[in-house]
């Protein structure tokens, strides 16, 4: 009798065991872990909210990306928020990313205290382990229109629509490139303590790239330098000028290509520059022709007079 409880004692026990272990295995495939920090399931609604503090003048325009892993999330394109005032525009029909562009030339942003500069829903479609990352290729100054070089980005996650984690410096895209604004692994400036540069063009130097040092001033091109002469750190910041910003902020008139996270080449039409170079070109033309027929006019008249 004894033998007979023991077994089946031992026989509840392994059904036991067997059933945590499956609701562990369960439990682990259903859940996702966010940059390292956040914890959330498959269903939820996960919020990125990018922000920046810590500027000490106004700021007149931001061209950033977000990357994210379309196996593990989907974004909400009706759940999209962005700083207050200026000219916004965004893109999320694209595959593994969000593209995002602001002006504000005229009022400016005041970001002394902490700003949402852009807010994102997703959808957590499967458990694992991912990340959202961001890449800015513009940020600049209203006064001078110069890069924004004392800053602090970070970023909140909420699931569900409650805080998960506040002010967690964000992970920086390492395939970013494009424009010439420099993205540190800290989430600062290059004047405020940047640490390491992150994106595509900081993987390898070349003869031909330009490079500068921690106060922004540029030193002497060398594919195998490392610092200056006076032992500040060298950023290569390969220009990639071909960016172009949005109609409402300053944006070539060649209509090049912005390349995004995936090295894919997005295009920006340039319109507004287009028609403002073709209109001054119009205007000039018309100048020129109304001195030929006065110049011809005056020919005439000089005649009849002798």
């Amino acid at each position: 009798m004894t033998k007979r409880i023991s077994a089946v004692v031992l026989a509840l026990l392994m059904c036991l065991l067997t059933l945590a272990f499956s609701v562990t295995s369960f439990s682990a495939a259903e859940n996702l872990k966010l940059n390292g920090k956040v914890n959330a399931k498959v269903g939820d609604k996960v919020t990125y909210e990018f922000c920046v503090s810590d500027v000490p003048e106004k700021t007149e325009d931001i061209q950033m990306q977000v990357a994210y892993d379309s196996q593990y999330l989907k974004v909400d394109p009706d759940k999209v928020e962005y700083l207050d005032g200026g000219s916004s525009v965004y893109n999320t029909d694209l595959e593994n990313e969000v593209l995002f562009n602001s002006a504000n030339g005229v009022q400016g942003w005041d970001m002394k205290e902490k700003t949402m500069i852009l807010s994102l829903t997703f959808e957590v479609l499967q458990g694992g382990s991912t990340d959202i990352t961001y890449y800015v290729q513009c940020f600049d100054y209203q006064s001078n229109s110069q890069n924004v070089d004392t800053l602090q980005f970070t970023t909140d996650f909420l699931v569900n629509g409650k805080t998960a984690e506040k002010n967690v410096v964000p992970k920086v895209n390492e395939k970013g490139e494009g424009g010439t604004f420099i993205n540190f692994e800290n989430g600062k400036g290059t004047k405020n303590g940047g640490d390491t540069p992150i994106g595509r063009q900081y993987s390898g130097k070349s003869n031909n790239d330009q490079t500068v040092n921690n106060n922004g001033e540029a030193v002497d091109n060398n594919a195998s330098v490392a610092t200056d002469a006076n032992g500040n750190t060298v950023v290569n910041t390969t220009a990639y000028q071909a960016t172009t910003e949005s109609t409402a902020m300053r944006t070539n008139s060649s209509g090049q290509n912005v390349t995004d996270s995936n090295g894919k080449e997005v295009s920006y039409t340039d319109s507004d520059n287009f028609w403002r170079n073709l209109g001054i070109m119009g205007i000039v033309a018309l100048i020129v022709i109304v001195i030929v027929i006065k110049v011809i006019v005056d020919k005439k008249k000089s005649k009849k007079e002798e």
